[in-house]
């Protein structure tokens, strides 16, 4: 090998050796598109670096990348960054990063929304966040305009249009608590509506729910004894809308969890699972001559 050639590939050695030592690179990991955030809400701009990078400047834009205004003009590159986001409502947000000397930089993958909404939490009588409850918002003439769930601390976010809205706290999946509308009413004619603003998310949306009564069966068909599946099982209740209910599994099992406490009655809703007549308990076709079933807080009926 001659020297001239080693001299060659020695200098092509350390080129590349170089580039991959110095090269330097920022990634932007969240907002990273599709994320739906409140208005005025905390949360972190996290982002990815190699190599060299010192610190880094963050901006936003609320237009897609035509206009650009300066979050921090310079933080410890640290991989996160606290934000409370701007008072304007757009799905064309982005978040930019780059080293302080402008290079490198980065762009979130795709557009982020920002918008108004409601948040709050949701707790049991002892304070204690409730988890899995479902939040959902709308009106009787539109229907839902957003839903959320609380998360394991009880805390919940849902965006909202601007307007006047019905919030209900749906436990199906919460355990043994009582569905209720906000604030602490049970019909929807006297819901307490919450305003949403322009530019605003409307805070302390709270609830705090009580246990309520479980009732266990199993639906079987009269002739096999065979279970039958989605049977809509329902508690219904006088002068509550909010009546919690449960479909029937493989095996004709059923569990409704936060029934008030009191006297309800108990229909079988056998539309779902076809070819049966549906009927109250017990063994009754008309719902005024169901029987009556009495449930008390945190107490299960079986066998029904």
């Amino acid at each position: 090998m001659s020297g001239a050639f080693l001299k060659k590939v020695i200098a092509v050695f350390f080129l590349m050796a170089g580039v991959f030592l110095y090269s330097q690179t920022l990634q932007v990991t969240s907002p990273n598109g599709g994320e739906t955030w409140l208005i005025g809400s905390a949360h972190d701009i996290t982002w990815t670096s190699s190599g060299e990078v010192g610190n880094v400047r963050l901006e936003y834009s609320g237009d897609n990348g035509g206009n650009w205004t300066e979050i921090v003009a310079s933080t410890e590159n640290d991989g996160s960054y606290g934000w409370t986001t701007p008072g304007v409502s757009s799905t064309d947000y982005l978040v930019r990063i780059s080293e302080t000397d402008g290079d490198p930089v980065d762009v979130g993958d795709a557009v982020f929304r920002v918008c108004e909404g409601i948040s709050g939490r949701v707790t049991d009588n002892s304070g204690n966040g409730i988890p899995d409850v479902g939040v959902v918002s709308g009106s009787m003439e539109l229907g839902v305009q957003g839903a959320g769930v609380s998360d394991a601390n009880g805390y919940y976010a849902v965006a909202m249009p601007v307007g006047n809205w019905i919030v209900f706290f749906d436990t199906t999946s919460a355990g043994n608590y009582i569905r209720e509308i906000y604030n602490n009413q049970t019909l929807f004619e006297n819901a307490n509506l919450v305003t949403v603003s322009a530019g605003q998310t409307t805070t302390g949306i709270d609830a705090q729910l009580v246990p309520g009564g479980i009732v266990t069966g199993r639906v079987p068909d009269i002739s096999s004894a065979r279970g039958i599946a989605n049977v809509n099982v329902n508690v219904d209740l006088t002068d509550i809308d909010l009546e919690p209910s449960d479909l029937t599994d493989a095996d004709g099992y059923y569990t409704i969890r936060g029934i008030p406490p009191g006297n309800f009655q108990l229909q079988f809703d056998c539309e779902p699972a076809g070819y049966y007549v549906t009927e109250w308990y017990n063994d009754k076709h008309l719902r005024e001559d169901a029987q009556y079933l009495y449930v008390s807080v945190g107490q299960t009926l079986t066998g029904i």
